[in-house]
């Protein structure tokens, strides 16, 4: 109500029309007749976002994510004088950073950075970066001792289990195909088993499994040698293996079960339910001798399912559509994968007439993947587009609630895009130009802002409201060219927040101030003395990150190590050091201050719609 107020004691005065006016030059009908979204409308998602002058100005990529799971335009070049720790499936002329990418890091930093990097982030932009960095083919880091580096490496060995843990299956994939054998390294032939044996290849994990078995000790290939011999129907081979691994300690009882089924004849298979007992961890072992055997994975075992795991059962089309959806939901939220993949697995999930018909019915706290299917569903197939607004800007509120936003964004994108801007939704403008941002078309996002843009012209000051709080994001995604900068109206926008109670206003402004500074802006000092006001009157200096002092010693550390980095140009290691800054919480719960630093550093990179896509990534989720 007090902002209200606020607004409505604007517009009398004909301030924020004035100024919006002056600073928005575009014409009413231009943005009322306008039916496409220009260049930006295509697939959003790209492996390498387009190369960006480093200026406030200059239009970026935003939200560059992770690679889509049915990526499949990588080109892998020969390498010749790279030794083998260094290989990759992205040179500098299809997306990867270039042969120097390590270049004068220590090896033992680097190492270290990405064996401790965070396995689950919320974070599509860092998705992308690290995918791309432990992708790409460049010389491996020597730094000052000049490590010796192997096939063997610690180097490859993190890069491989980086991919492993965070559920990137085609591409840790691809990699071991374009590897020399790794035969004399257990562990790392161990993954390469198992990730054939999610590929559903049987075929080579069951060749691997021949020769480790004569070379390496570990359990996992006397049990992964009983699956070859069983699915082989050699059941004596099968109880042989199964009993050494028993002798020597290695007793699986769900592998026992599954086998002893393949064992029986196709007619008792039919009629004899196995007994499966759920594993302390669901392993591809697991989920492979399940496939094979005929048996589906009981939903409960998802409780106990790496990432990997979860990623292989979503794609897997000889799974049950509901598993699939199930394992699909989990996996989306570990950042295994990609949110447009998961929108794909709502699109064929199975949902009847009638629950689509009472979709607006849909409890907000029900957050079950048939009820996020249910949603995309309806929305997808209303034929009325203001009921397809309706069903968007409920999921986007569903969004909110969870804390991904940007997620729900990138699953409807198409849907989103699919609604041309019209006065009439109005009201769910401001959310339909987040979705946009969201999703990496500024031209769309900002033809909605237009559209509250003209509405707050006729003095409506709900219109107006939407449009200031949509400003700082226009500003932050490089859409300055048709949404300029305006000092007149970044007070306007601070004067809106006085409706938030101090502890939040001060997040709210410190959150936006600093990162608008970081990519290139000056916020007046009288801002910050306002707001170092406003924290002390409410005592929440502290729990907002608005003084150094407030930032952990192992914040400090991180921040420092990030600052070094960057102003060394060291690309790969700097990126590492994000990863470590961020954290597991990602951009959204990450200090202000150390998100600026890190905005600021990916800037002086050359990173600049990936500091554009951290930024606005923390906006959204923070409901700004």
């Amino acid at each position: 109500m007090a902002n209200n107020r606020t607004i409505n004691r604007l517009l009398a005065a004909g301030t924020i029309v004035a100024v919006l006016g002056a600073a928005l030059p575009v014409a009413q009908s231009q943005a009322q007749g306008q039916q496409s979204f220009g260049p930006n409308g295509q697939e959003p998602i790209q492996l390498v976002p387009q190369n960006a002058p480093q200026s406030v100005a200059a239009p970026a990529a935003v939200l560059p994510a992770a690679p889509e799971d049915n990526y499949v335009d990588i080109m892998v070049q020969p390498l010749t004088q790279l030794d083998p720790a260094g290989m990759g499936i992205l040179t500098a002329e299809d997306g990867g950073f270039g042969a120097n990418l390590w270049q004068e890091s220590g090896f033992e930093v680097v190492t270290s950075l990405l064996t401790e990097a965070p396995r689950q982030n919320p974070s599509p932009t860092l998705r992308g970066l690290m995918r791309r960095v432990t992708l790409s083919t460049a010389s491996s880091p020597r730094g000052q001792t000049r490590q010796p580096v192997t096939n063997t490496s610690p180097f490859l060995a993190a890069r491989l289990g980086y991919l492993y843990d965070t559920g990137a299956l085609r591409f840790v994939r691809a990699m071991y195909e374009r590897l020399p054998s790794l035969m004399d390294n257990g562990e790392l032939t161990r993954l390469q088993a198992e990730v054939a044996l999610l590929a559903a290849d049987e075929t080579q994990a069951c060749t691997l499994a021949d020769e480790a078995n004569r070379r390496h000790d570990d359990l996992f290939w006397l049990h992964l040698q009983a699956l070859c011999r069983a699915a082989a129907d050699d059941g004596e081979g099968a109880d042989f293996a199964m009993d050494m691994a028993r002798e020597l300690g290695g007793s699986d009882r769900l592998l026992d079960a599954v086998i002893a089924h393949m064992a029986l004849s196709e007619e008792n298979r039919a009629a004899r339910r196995s007994d499966l007992q759920q594993p302390e961890t669901l392993a591809p072992l697991h989920v492979a001798a399940m496939r094979m055997a005929g048996l589906p994975v009981p939903p409960a075992f998802l409780n106990n399912a790496p990432s990997i795991v979860l990623h292989a059962i979503a794609l897997d089309n000889s799974m049950p559509l509901a598993l699939r959806l199930e394992a699909g939901n989990r996996a989306a939220g570990q950042g295994a994968l990609a949110s447009r993949t998961l929108g794909r697995l709502f699109d064929v999930a199975r949902v009847d007439a009638a629950a689509l018909a009472t979709t607006l019915q849909i409890p907000m706290e029900d957050r079950s993947p048939q009820a996020n299917a249910t949603l995309y569903q309806a929305a997808k197939a209303a034929t009325d587009p203001a009921l397809r607004v309706r069903y968007l800007d409920l999921m986007w509120q569903r969004g909110q609630q969870t804390g991904d936003p940007v997620g729900v964004a990138q699953q409807t994108y198409e849907i989103a895009q699919s609604i041309t801007p019209a006065a009439g939704y109005r009201s769910q403008a401001a959310t339909l130009s987040r979705m946009l941002i969201a999703g990496n078309d500024i031209d769309g996002a900002v033809s909605w802002y237009l559209i509250l843009r003209n509405a707050a012209a006729t003095r409506d000051a709900s219109a107006t409201t939407d449009l200031i709080g949509l400003w700082p994001l226009m500003q932050v995604a490089g859409a300055t060219s048709r949404v300029p900068w305006s000092g007149e109206i970044l007070q306007i926008w601070w004067q809106s927040q006085a409706i938030y109670p101090g502890a939040e206003r001060v997040s709210r402004g410190l959150r936006v101030f600093t990162l608008l500074e970081a990519l290139g802006r000056k916020i007046p000092a009288n801002y910050w003395l306002e707001l170092r006001s406003i924290a002390a009157a409410n005592e929440v200096a502290d729990q907002t990150g608005l003084s150094g002092a407030s930032l952990s010693a192992q914040q400090l550390a991180l921040m420092q190590g990030l600052r070094e980095a960057a102003a060394s140009k060291r690309l790969g290691e700097s990126i590492l050091w994000v990863a470590a800054c961020l954290g597991e919480d990602g951009p959204a719960k990450t200090n202000p201050l150390l998100l600026a630093e890190i905005v600021r550093s990916l800037m002086s990179l050359g990173l600049v719609g990936e500091a554009r896509g951290l930024a606005l990534e923390a906006l959204l989720a923070n409901g700004q």
